[in-house]
């Protein structure tokens, strides 16, 4: 009878610990009178959506002191839309989207404190609408969810960023809008080496490393000459309080789905990404040993 009672009472705490992680990826949560988030997090409301510039940049007015400023939605790139060449592939569809939802209304934006800009000034955050009636879904994700934008990790930033990569691996395989297409698309661990400089996504498996002072470089193929390497600045890991074995253990023999820019580190060595936030990699699937 006890430990039916104790069963039963860790069952109840567990899913309302679900439900309390799932209500704050929620934006609802923060509309409540007194949502209880995280110090780092600064929430703006009562704003305006004045413009769509594309599908991840807008400009807003704040009808607290009427001035107007751009955010960029953080942890997600649409496709570019240029002046005085062809836009890339679905970025007219993006920034239409974002447009059809958002122009004119009531919205409010979630921002990390310690990175509430970009170099170009503009305000990185969670876009979402202020209104309660609304399903409560970012439009950092829908965008992800229409396969309208690309998870898109450039610094250690993480806000929300586990919500759109969920989103994001949930929609590759549908190969729809700018996953059918050839620029977007996973690629190979052997044409890594023709996208250097570009922003990709690879699964591979993780088949041994080696270590510095400074880093640790996981290598996918079975020799360090070969293949792509990945590069992780140690401070990640100590900024982040985890133990270097335990890391190692987690991704090694492991396949995984790596994400960031392909750099050319050394000729001998092959193709490079590195990792600034350790959300760029993912466990694909458990292998044990």
């Amino acid at each position: 009878m006890v430990k039916t009672l104790r069963l039963i009472f860790l069952m109840i705490f567990l899913s309302f610990s679900s439900l309390v992680i799932a209500s704050e990826e929620n934006c609802n949560y923060y509309l409540k009178q007194n949502p209880n988030y995280s110090d780092n997090i600064e929430v703006i409301k009562n704003l305006t959506v004045k413009k769509v510039y594309d599908g991840d940049t807008v400009l807003v007015e704040n009808k607290n002191d009427y001035s107007e400023f751009k955010i960029r939605l953080l942890g997600i790139q649409t496709t570019e839309i240029f002046k005085d060449e062809k836009p890339q592939p679905y970025s007219i569809e993006a920034k239409s989207f974002l447009e059809n939802e958002i122009l004119n209304k009531k919205i409010f934006v979630i921002i990390d404190k310690k990175y509430k800009k970009d170099k170009y000034d503009r305000y990185l955050g969670i876009i979402c609408l202020e209104n309660l009636d609304s399903d409560g879904v970012s439009f950092n994700e829908k965008l992800i969810q229409e396969s309208l934008a690309y998870v898109y990790i450039l610094s250690p930033n993480s806000l929300w960023i586990e919500t759109l990569i969920k989103g994001e691996d949930a929609v590759i395989s549908l190969q729809k809008n700018i996953w059918q297409h050839d620029r977007y698309k996973l690629i190979k661990i052997n044409d890594a080496k023709n996208f250097i400089g570009e922003y990709k996504i690879l699964d591979a498996n993780v088949l041994s490393f080696t270590e510095n002072s400074k880093s640790i470089f996981f290598y996918l193929e079975n020799t360090k000459s070969k293949g792509v390497a990945i590069k992780i600045d140690k401070k990640l890991l100590n900024n982040n309080n985890i133990n270097k074995a335990e890391f190692i253990q987690k991704y090694l023999n492991q396949n995984i789905r790596i994400r960031g820019f392909i750099n050319q580190y050394n000729p001998k060595f092959g193709p490079l990404i590195n990792v600034i936030n350790l959300h760029q990699l993912e466990v694909l699937e458990v292998v044990n040993l």
